[in-house]
């Protein structure tokens, strides 16, 4: 799918509408190929839930704020670099990315998953950088977590 583009699905009954974008530096893309995120969509809701894929803090988050009301996110993190391959280029968010997202979307709920358990993951500060933030949880494996869409819980 080209970025911003649609597709409509059916689950149980309900429509869901994917919309894609993709986005890395030029530099990094001819080492990791261009990446991916989704923003989805039940029909009848008005609310979308953002998954962002491996990447970084980049201008199109902002466009996807404006097109689209985020109630919720699921947030790759934990600062990948392969230095050995491309220096200290950044392939997923650090804390601060990560807490400038949580802000731009301000999306009720945010799960912060792939954080941690490899040698590439370079994140030292997410719990301190996170530790006011009460929209976020960070995952583990193993956790598991509810995206509450009902408006009389808010």
């Amino acid at each position: 799918m080209l970025p911003f583009r649609n597709r409509k699905y059916v689950y149980n009954y309900r429509s869901c509408t994917r919309s894609t974008w993709t986005n890395v530096s030029p530099w990094l893309e001819f080492f990791a190929g261009p990446v991916i995120g989704f923003v989805l969509r039940l029909e009848g809701e008005t609310g979308s839930l953002y998954i962002s894929g491996d990447t970084v803090y980049f201008n199109a988050l902002e466009e996807i704020a404006k097109r689209f009301q985020v109630k919720a996110t699921i947030l790759h993190n934990g600062a990948v670099r392969f230095p050995y391959l491309s220096g200290n280029g950044l392939y997923t968010m650090d804390a601060e990315q990560l807490l400038n997202a949580i802000r731009l979307f301000k999306a009720r709920q945010n799960l912060i998953i792939h954080h941690s358990g490899w040698t590439h993951f370079t994140e030292k500060n997410l719990h301190k950088t996170l530790e006011t933030e009460s929209t976020a949880k960070i995952m583990n494996p193993g956790d598991s977590a509810y995206i509450e869409w009902d408006e009389s819980n808010y």
